[in-house]
């Protein structure tokens, strides 16, 4: 018997390493919406073999308990759990339980909406959540703006909607403008300063004239690395009706967006414009970038404002002789016009031409026409012509063929004359 208890130390030891392969993972206690049956508690299992959690159990600061009965994580495995008791937001601390010792616990501070507590490379740092798998940290962010209006009588204002869509840096600045459809601007608000968890509205009330068009610009720089800037703007055009009237009546062209800062000779531009035909009779819509002769034409017989996007491939430098530096696009439509300054650049090392001067005959009679051209593609059926010589270069060299076959020709003559002559 008292050989038995000498190994009761051993055994014990043994038990608390197997309970230590369950752990607290991970802690969400202010969901997104309500926290009523939405808070979660993740466990891990290190061990290489399925747990049962019978004698398992769960706790917070408070003297509820919630029991693990029925449950089994598997070997490897993440288990997420939503217990009966209430996590506070404000600070909390979650306990985990085996035969009623402790085994794990964390302590989290100020919670903030749907970011998570993660155990993470051996310590609790703040996350996304990850439910049900690995947990990570995330140095990326992505957040959205967009512009909620509507077109009006009377009185106007339109709501600014900032998303988070993923990473808990919610530190940003939102730049809105308010500018007729030719560029005028009608009112620049003040950057605003917002932290944004989950989302954030701005509602705004400008003083704009019914019976108009005007179009709002809203943007935002955020201090975390932003993986997606596609959604950091937001264009919105809205028409205000006045009391019997909707005035739309005047043409208008408007480059909205054009998607990337600088371009290499090419590429397609990605440009999103606004139009509206109004009582115009034209019907002609072209996007051009002016000194580089490329055009995107079509006709459109709408009435109505539209808003969508033009695609314009940029030409080859080498094909134009085209030099890196900053370019007008044009918008024309109905009449009425629109530019932006954009950055074209050239990595190609275009190989020089040479110029070579070339004489042709006809098949049908003896005519030469001497003339200089870059030789790239003249146009020219050879079938019917016959080269008599292709350069100044090539007949110079048989020029000097020619002329020393002659002396050669000479020498030998004369020595001939002269052994007749013995």
């Amino acid at each position: 018997m008292k050989s038995m208890l000498k190994y009761l130390p051993i055994l014990f030891i043994f038990m608390s390493l197997a309970n230590a392969q369950v752990q607290l993972s991970e802690v969400l206690p202010d969901p997104a919406g309500s926290d009523t049956g939405n808070e979660w508690i993740e466990l891990y299992n290190s061990e290489n073999i399925p747990i049962i959690l019978d004698n398992y159990s769960l706790r917070d600061e408070s003297t509820k308990i919630f029991k693990l009965n029925n449950m089994t994580i598997l070997n490897l495995s993440y288990l997420v759990v939503f217990p009966t008791f209430t996590l506070n937001n404000d600070a909390d601390s979650v306990f985990l339980y085996y035969n009623g010792t402790i085994i794990d616990s964390m302590t989290y501070p100020q919670s903030k909406e749907n970011i998570s507590f993660s155990f993470v490379n051996g310590n609790w740092t703040e996350t996304i959540p990850t439910p049900g798998t690995e947990n990570y940290i995330d140095l990326n962010c992505d957040f959205s703006v967009k512009i909620i209006a509507e077109d009006i009588q009377g009185d106007f204002s339109f709501k600014i909607y900032v998303e988070r869509i993923k990473g808990f840096n919610g530190n940003l600045s939102l730049f809105r403008i308010v500018q007729t459809p030719y560029g005028e601007i009608i009112e620049k608000y003040n950057q605003l300063n917002l932290t944004v968890i989950t989302h954030k509205t701005i509602e705004n009330s400008p003083s704009l004239e019914n019976g108009k068009a005007y179009l709002i610009n809203a943007s935002i720089i955020t201090e975390c690395n932003d993986s997606n800037l596609e959604n950091n703007n937001a264009i919105e055009l809205v028409f205000l009706r006045g009391e019997n009237e909707f005035s739309l009546d005047v043409p208008y062209a408007r480059i909205t967006q054009v998607y990337g800062k600088r371009y290499e000779f090419g590429d397609t531009l990605r440009v999103r414009v606004s139009i509206n035909k109004g009582t115009s009779n034209k019907r002609a819509i072209t996007l051009s970038v002016e000194n580089l002769s490329v055009k995107n034409s079509f006709q459109s017989y709408t009435k109505s404002p539209q808003d969508f996007e033009i695609y314009l491939k940029l030409p080859d430098e080498c094909e134009k002789k085209s030099k890196t530096g900053n370019y007008t696009l044009r918008l024309e439509a109905f009449g009425a016009m629109d530019r932006r300054i954009i950055e074209v650049f050239s990595n190609k090392t275009c190989n020089s031409e040479q110029t070579e001067n070339i004489a042709v005959k006809y098949e049908s009679g003896p005519c030469e026409v001497n003339f200089t051209e870059n030789i790239i593609n003249i146009g020219i059926n050879f079938s019917t012509l016959e080269v008599i010589y292709e350069s100044a270069q090539v007949k110079a060299k048989n020029m000097g063929v020619y002329a020393f076959s002659g002396l050669i020709l000479m020498l030998l003559t004369g020595l001939v004359i002269w052994k007749k002559s013995f």
